[in-house]
């Protein structure tokens, strides 16, 4: 009986060597709160932070549809009682934004004023629970490219621009 050798697969080593040595370099390079995006211009490095917030952003938004998609099961008072929590999320943090612009920084008072210019006063107003789901679905997305647009190093989180935006992403919508 012959025995014939054993064939190594990828330089040597087996399929699931590999797989095992990308994880490692993934969590190593995770837990090193550094993540390398790759753009059309170029690479740059994203904080932890940075891609905290764009999770939770991520997460919000999918909590935000999920909801919309089940809005047309509820009766109409519920689907006006929703209506008028979106709202009122919504006004909290348009009121937050509007005490911090006086003394804000340079950076935030421009964020603010694309906020306002932007959003507050090119949207339409809400009518119903729908138009209230896709406004709010807009913010988010609105957010999302503020912070790939702005933010370019760990610090520019710390503003109290993006922590009133983390504040109101991190917030319980629906208790």
């Amino acid at each position: 009986m012959s025995v014939l050798p054993r064939k190594k697969i990828m330089f040597g080593c087996s399929f699931l060597w590999t797989v095992l040595i990308t994880l490692k370099i993934f969590v190593l390079v995770y837990n090193d709160c550094t993540y390398a995006e790759g753009t059309t211009y170029g690479r740059r490095i994203i904080s932890g932070d940075e891609l905290n917030l764009r999770h939770l952003i991520g997460r919000r938004q999918d909590q935000i549809s999920f909801y919309h998609k089940c809005l047309f099961n509820l009766s109409p008072y519920n689907q006006y009682l929703m209506k008028q929590w979106l709202v009122y999320h919504l006004n909290v943090l348009k009121f937050d934004l509007a005490q911090m612009t006086p003394s804000a920084n340079e950076t935030d008072k421009n964020l603010i004023k694309q906020l306002d210019e932007d959003y507050w006063d090119s949207e339409p107003s809400i009518n119903g629970p729908d138009s209230a789901f896709r406004k709010y679905e807009y913010i988010l997305t609105f957010f999302y490219h503020q912070l790939e647009s702005y933010v370019n190093t760990p610090a520019d989180l710390e503003t109290p621009y993006w922590k009133k935006i983390r504040k109101f992403v991190t917030t319980n919508l629906f208790v």
